[in-house]
């Protein structure tokens, strides 16, 4: 498995200036699917931790926050 990086560049001011961001992607292998499938299209809290011999993603689901609204 491998992480994969991507540079987005948009260009902005008619072309004379360029802003760049990158982003890492971290594709889920077929036999975990099943398992991440019910979190799709739901609000994620991402916390990444360093470990002896690499890193542990830790993702949960950010609970809902309704808005209440006053007359």
């Amino acid at each position: 498995m491998r992480i994969y990086r991507r540079v987005s560049r948009k260009k902005y001011l008619h072309g004379k200036r360029v802003y760049e961001y990158e982003r890492f992607y971290v594709p889920v292998p077929k036999r975990f699917q099943h398992l991440v499938k019910p979190f799709a299209r739901r609000d994620l809290k991402v916390k990444v931790e360093q470990e002896p011999e690499g890193f542990a993603v830790k993702i949960q689901v950010r609970p809902s926050q309704k808005q209440t609204r006053k007359a």
